[in-house]
């Protein structure tokens, strides 16, 4: 068994035999816990070599999927829509953002179009050639190993990212690197309470 990364305690089995039901990938893994601090991470681990197996190609940030004229759509178009108000708040006149796995760059399109004055950049595993968001800066690769030749931003944003992430100090410490001053890191990551993951 693995040892937590955050305070070295020897992790327990938490939830066995993790599927993939909605894109049927082929992964097989089980959560576990940090008794001692309350960590919950896949064992084994996801390696660099490893994430982008994860997203086959109907992955739905990789496709069109989150900008269609369906219901799926229309509700991804209003949590976007909520999320870019959110994150604009911590955007200064004439600032940027950030977006870890940018996907599609939907959200990044939300944002934009809130707000006229910001410069925006997205880092993905995959480039699927965005092309229709204004002033928007592609780097393909891990934020981890991605050279951004000094630039910095205002706002990193991440959705339903760290938890993939090989190890998440590594990349909180790059997102540091590359922060303005006061600048604001934006996570939202999954609960593995929720009823999202029983269903």
């Amino acid at each position: 068994m693995q040892a937590c990364i955050h305070c070295g305690a020897e992790l327990v089995a938490l939830i066995d035999d993790i599927e993939d039901w909605e894109y049927g990938v082929e992964w097989n893994s089980r959560l576990v816990s940090c008794p001692s601090c309350g960590l919950v991470t896949h064992d084994p681990p996801v390696r660099p070599d490893q994430i982008e197996q994860l997203y086959p190609p109907s992955y739905t940030a990789h496709t069109g999927a989150s900008r269609s004229r369906s219901i799926y759509g229309g509700l991804k178009a209003l949590l976007g829509r909520w999320g870019a108000r959110r994150v604009a708040r911590h955007i200064p006149q004439a600032g940027s953002c950030l977006e870890v796995g940018c996907g599609n760059g939907s959200f990044l399109a939300v944002l934009g179009a809130a707000r006229g004055d910001i410069q925006l950049a997205g880092v993905d595993i995959v480039d699927v050639g965005v092309t229709d968001v204004p002033r928007f800066t592609f780097y393909k690769g891990q934020l981890e190993d991605v050279d951004f030749a000094g630039r910095r931003f205002h706002v990193i944003c991440c959705s339903n990212l760290i938890e993939h992430v090989p190890d998440p100090f590594v990349f909180l410490r790059k997102c540091a690197a590359i922060l303005e001053p006061g600048g604001v890191i934006h996570g939202i990551t999954p609960d593995h309470l929720s009823l999202d993951r029983y269903l």
